[in-house]
C-alpha cells in the first residue's frame, strides 16, 4: 500500500489510499486535486497531488523483482527521503517519501486495507463522523456503529489520547437513546464520594448532603453511562455497581427503596482487564457483566497514515 500521508501545500486535502499491485507503474505528478487514475491495458496510472512544488512528471512507481522502487524524473524541486534528496527508492515497510511537499507512506502487509480516500465507518445524519485510512481503527469504528443499538455493554479498550471519549460518544449518537451521555472518570472519583456521586443520596443522609442528589447513574436514564478508566473504580463501589448492572435498578446512600434505571454502559480503559482480575485488582464477577462488544483503538502513532486526515478534519472544525 501507498499513502498520500500529508498534502503540505493543500492540507485540507486529507489523504489517500493506493493498492500499488493494482496501480504500478505509478506516475505521481502536479494536479489541481488528490487524485488518482488507473491506468488501462499496461498504462501507467497516475496519482495527482495540489502540490505547487511537485513537478507534472515527478516521480515513478515501478515494480521489481525484489519488490517496488520510486524514481525521481528529474524533478525540478527533488524527491526526499528522511531529508536527503534522492533519485531512486526501495520502498521498505515504513518508508517516508516526500515528493515536493506531500508526505507518502509506504506500507508491506496492510491486512483488510482500505482503497481511496478516507472511509467513514458509521455515516449517519448528525452525527460527527470519524474519517480513517487505518484498517484497525475502521474495524473497531464499524463494530461500534453496527453495536450501537444494542443494549450490551461496549468496551472501549486504547492508551491515553486514542478517542475513546469520542467514539463513546459517537455510539451513544447513533444509538438513538433519547437520555443524556454522561461521562465519569473513575480516576478522579473520590474513594470516600464515588457511591454518593454515582449512585445520589437523600437529603441528611451524611454530614454536608443538604439537598437530595439523584447520582450519575440516574442522571444517564435513557440514555448511555460512559465510564472511563473503570480499572480505578473503588473495589467496594465495584461490588455495588455489579448489583446496579444486575438489577437495573439504583439504592441511593441514605434511601430504602430502590429506583429503576434503564441506561446503556459503555466503559474505557488503557489497561487489560483480564490482567487486572488475575492480580485481583479488578472483580471478575463485574468483568464479567461488561461481557459484550469489545473494541481496541490504535494509539496515533500507529495512524501515521491518517496524518492528512486529521489535519484536514481540524481545519475543517477551526479554520
Amino acid at each position: 500500500m501507498l499513502y498520500v500521508a500529508f498534502c503540505g501545500d493543500f492540507p485540507s486535502a486529507g489523504g489517500l489510499a493506493i493498492d500499488v499491485e493494482q496501480a504500478a507503474p505509478l506516475l505521481i505528478g502536479r494536479g489541481e486535486r488528490l487524485a488518482l487514475r488507473l491506468g488501462e491495458s499496461g498504462e501507467e496510472s497516475r496519482l495527482t497531488l495540489p502540490d505547487r512544488r511537485a513537478s507534472e512528471r515527478h516521480a515513478l512507481v515501478e515494480r521489481q523483482r525484489d519488490g517496488y522502487v520510486l524514481e525521481d524524473l528529474g524533478s525540478t524541486n527533488g524527491t526526499f527521503l528522511r531529508g536527503t534528496a534522492t533519485k531512486q527508492v526501495s520502498l521498505e515497510d515504513g518508508t517516508p517519501v516526500v515528493v515536493g511537499r506531500s508526505v507518502l507512506l509506504f506500507k508491506r502487509g496492510v491486512e483488510n486495507a482500505l482503497l481511496g480516500p478516507p472511509q467513514i465507518a458509521a455515516p449517519v445524519a448528525g452525527v460527527d463522523v470519524i474519517e480513517t485510512l487505518a484498517p484497525a481503527l475502521f474495524q473497531g469504528l464499524r463494530v461500534i456503529a453496527k453495536s450501537a443499538t444494542s443494549r450490551l455493554p461496549l468496551v472501549i479498550l486504547g492508551e491515553t489520547g486514542t478517542g475513546k471519549e469520542i467514539a463513546a460518544r459517537t455510539a451513544h449518537r447513533l444509538s438513538g437513546r433519547p437520555g443524556a451521555f454522561i461521562a465519569v472518570n473513575c480516576g478522579s472519583l473520590p474513594e470516600s464520594l464515588a457511591e454518593s456521586e454515582l449512585f445520589g443520596h437523600r437529603k441528611g443522609a451524611f454530614s454536608g448532603a443538604a439537598t437530595d442528589h439523584d447520582g450519575l447513574v440516574r442522571a444517564s436514564d435513557q440514555g448511555t453511562l460512559f465510564l472511563d478508566e473503570i480499572a480505578e473504580l473503588p473495589t467496594a463501589v465495584q461490588v455495588k455497581f455489579l448489583r446496579v448492572l444486575q438489577e437495573r435498578e439504583v439504592t441511593p446512600v441514605g434511601a430504602t427503596r430502590p429506583e429503576p434505571v434503564d441506561f446503556r454502559l459503555i466503559s474505557a480503559s488503557q489497561q487489560d482487564l483480564a490482567a487486572l482480575v488475575s492480580a485481583g485488582r479488578f472483580r471478575a464477577d463485574l468483568l464479567g457483566r461488561l461481557s459484550g462488544p469489545q473494541v481496541t483503538l490504535p494509539p496515533l502513532r500507529e495512524r501515521l497514515v491518517d496524518m492528512g486526515v486529521l489535519v484536514a478534519a481540524l481545519l475543517r472544525r477551526h479554520a
